[in-house]
């Protein structure tokens, strides 16, 4: 979305082919929203990702005021 920041980000989903990555991705997570409130966050595990050799993918949804 055209001017939102990591404020607008309402919702995460993160996906993983291991679980032991929780760690890793949860401090992306929070390195990534700097100071920003965190959102809802979804965590799941898949076999396999699009490209071979990606252990972690996840979109963000944005939520933009008076739309």
């Amino acid at each position: 979305m055209h001017g939102a920041t990591m404020n607008d980000v309402v919702k995460i989903v993160t996906y993983v082919t291991d679980i032991r990555n929780l760690p890793e991705a949860g401090k992306c997570r929070t390195e990534a929203l700097g100071g920003a409130p965190q959102p809802v966050h979804t965590f799941v595990n898949v076999s396999q990702l699009a490209w071979p050799g990606m252990l972690i993918a996840g979109p963000q949804r944005c939520a933009s005021v008076g739309s």
